[in-house]
């Protein structure tokens, strides 16, 4: 997480139970991924019964290319698919547009995570 400044690891222990997207350059370089945990995932000390989408990150190689649009997409078909209902975000809240084009809904105020703006969303 270098960009963000956030040198550290990102470990929550929810990785086991997600499902894990992503897609590769010809080179089997990692240009954007995201997660889905089901519902009823601890997640940021919570639990709750809505699916999440989270790490959603881009390469800045594949930003501009319409990839991101793809990918949550993608996303947000899946996780419908795998469990009906509700999915919330925790977006970095420059990006609350990008979200709000997929439906997304602002659900609070804003907060800081990790030194950075973000705002829950819901779908």
């Amino acid at each position: 997480m270098e960009e963000q400044k956030c040198l550290y690891p990102e470990t929550d222990y929810c990785d086991q139970k997600a499902l894990h997207l992503w897609t590769t350059s010809k080179t089997k370089f990692i240009l954007a991924y995201a997660r889905i945990l089901p519902p009823n995932s601890l997640s940021h000390g919570a639990v709750n019964n809505s699916a999440k989408i989270g790490r959603v990150v881009v390469d800045k190689s594949a930003r501009g290319t319409g990839l991101s649009y793809h990918l949550m997409e993608k996303a947000i078909s899946l996780t419908h698919e795998l469990y009906p209902g509700n999915i919330e975000i925790s977006a970095q809240a420059h990006l609350t547009l990008f979200y709000q084009k997929f439906g997304f809904k602002i659900n609070s105020e804003e907060y800081l995570e990790d030194a950075i703006p973000h705002i829950s969303m819901k779908l």
